[in-house]
């Protein structure tokens, strides 16, 4: 029995140009476009239609992967992205309500400080 083949990996590029110009014309925001690379690429490693899902779990999974494998000052300009990147991805899917805005509270409360706990991160 042989292991099956791995998934081609996805293009970010459309997904990092169509953030980079929503931010843009949101507020004249022009990041480093290998910091939104960085976060496209933490947000999910797999394609298809729930790239774009915004949950508080998400977030704080993106989180742990960017502040574990990035010098600190490197990974708060990615993280200082992520409550627009959220912002984006909860208008692609069209999320409103309740979990709209627990994902924007996880969003914009996203940094960790390396314990084994979240719990002082979170605002929920």
């Amino acid at each position: 029995m042989t292991a099956p083949a791995p998934k081609p990996k996805q293009d970010l590029n459309p997904i990092i140009d169509d953030f980079a110009a929503w931010l843009r014309d949101r507020d004249d925001h022009r990041p480093e476009r290998e910091d939104i690379a960085t976060l496209a690429d933490a947000w999910s490693r797999d394609s298809g239609p729930g790239y774009y899902a915004c949950s508080p779990h998400r977030i704080e999974h993106t989180v742990i992967l960017i502040g574990d494998g990035y010098i600190k000052k490197y990974a708060e300009a990615i993280l200082d992205l992520l409550p627009q990147w959220a912002e984006w991805c909860i208008e692609r899917t069209g999320l409103a309500g309740e979990l709209a805005e627990r994902a924007r509270r996880a969003a914009a409360n996203n940094r960790w400080d390396g314990s084994d706990s979240m719990d002082l991160r979170r605002t929920e």
